[in-house]
């Protein structure tokens, strides 16, 4: 993908699933305003435009997956405990609070969202779970 100020927020984040912990950090609001072009959240947050192109660009070369089947299973390990795992676990951390604000803004108007918070628990127990057993077995 090429970040643009022209893209839309919600596109990067669909693009360049990494880029919603710096839309995090920034304050971007990348669910509800995600319709919204870079250059606007840019521009309402008092933002440097040039700072945050260069960081999703550095985040965008860091995301580029290796191919695998020409590097060792060392290297194959270390990448799952330290990057995926590590990710996961601060990905997880953050959709919690998303989850309570889109159930705390629009639960009450849309009966159909009442199943989100238990969905997304057992989503957060299976993960928990499937990454401890991969600990294990690593």
């Amino acid at each position: 993908m090429d970040i643009l100020p022209q893209s839309q927020v919600a596109e990067v984040v669909v693009d360049l699933p990494a880029s919603m912990l710096l839309f995090d950090h920034w304050n971007i609001d990348y669910c509800f305003a995600g319709q919204l072009t870079l250059a606007d959240a840019v521009e309402s947050l008092g933002l440097e435009m040039r700072d945050i192109l260069s960081e999703l660009r550095r985040l965008e070369k860091q995301s580029a997956a290796p191919n695998w089947g020409q590097r060792s299973i060392q290297d194959l390990v270390a990448q799952l405990m330290e990057v995926h795992h590590v990710f996961n676990v601060n990905s997880l951390a953050g959709l919690r609070p998303a989850v309570t604000s889109v159930l705390l803004t629009y639960g009450p108007y849309y009966d159909f969202l009442s199943f989100l918070s238990e969905a997304t628990e057992g989503l957060f127990a299976n993960m928990e779970r499937h990454m401890e057993m991969e600990n294990e077995v690593i």
